[in-house]
């Protein structure tokens, strides 16, 4: 018998347990990385080990010992979401993880994406864009309460693509979670700032959208209701796209 090489990062697990003391909930073959996701949108690392792979859990699956965690094949996303520290443009703080796009990265973006704009009350923000002739997918949030000494967020909010320094987007999807009430379409519109009668409230990326000034197509992801709508210039109301059935739902490259 050994101790787990990584013991003294994690001093409230045994160093001598098996899947974090879990073995019914956990299969641990080489040690995965396991972390979880709590309702603020915070990501993190309950246990780090040297798998090729890593395992995402909300933070109440975690918690109630339930099976339903996301196997993510690149460990990099969820390694930088936990970790990454960074400041847009407007000064405010974001984690993200940024991959080149392909089947196995897409499908690992798109389950991150669904777990967490499904169970946390923050918003989220995926980007399909390219860089060097490459197609990339650029997945982030804001995370917790800040200030930039003008304004204020409570972490239900999402970087903008400009203020990240994102250019050539093909197409950007946004999650709003579980702040809506009902999954009703009054609902639903009223989250994302539609008024009725053609009338928008006040709101950066939609005014953007709103005033053709979005160089991309860009949808909303309603949680609640398992839908993605389309805001349109050129269309007084949202659009209703698809039901999400899954996360591969959520490719809107097809």
């Amino acid at each position: 018998m050994s101790v787990d090489p990584l013991a003294e990062k994690y001093p409230n697990i045994s160093s001598y347990v098996y899947c974090a003391d879990n073995p019914v909930k956990f299969v641990d073959p080489t040690g995965m990385n396991i972390y979880n996701v709590n309702k603020a949108g915070t990501i993190t690392c309950v246990k780090q080990t040297k798998d090729i792979f890593d395992m995402l859990y909300t933070s109440d699956d975690y918690n109630k010992k339930r099976i339903n965690g996301k196997k993510i094949e690149n460990q990099n996303i969820l390694s930088d979401l936990a970790n990454g520290k960074h400041k847009d443009a407007q000064n405010w703080p974001y984690k993200n993880a940024d991959v080149e796009s392909n089947k196995h990265n897409d499908k690992d973006v798109f389950d991150v994406f669904k777990l967490c704009a499904d169970f946390t009350h923050g918003e989220w923000e995926m980007l399909k864009y390219k860089k060097n002739g490459k197609d990339r997918l650029w997945i982030g949030s804001f995370f917790g309460s800040f200030s930039n000494g003008i304004q204020s967020i409570n972490g239900e909010s999402s970087p903008n693509y400009s203020d990240v320094g994102l250019n050539n987007v093909t197409w950007g999807i946004h999650s709003h979670g579980l702040n809506v009430s009902q999954a009703t379409l009054s609902e639903i519109w009223k989250g994302m700032g539609y008024l009725g009668k053609g009338r928008y409230k006040s709101d950066y990326d939609v005014d953007m959208v709103l005033k053709k000034q979005f160089p991309y197509s860009y949808y909303i992801y309603s949680a609640p209701a398992k839908q993605i709508y389309f805001i349109n210039p050129s269309q007084a109301e949202p659009i209703f796209i698809k039901s999400v059935n899954s996360s591969n739902d959520l490719n809107l490259s097809k």
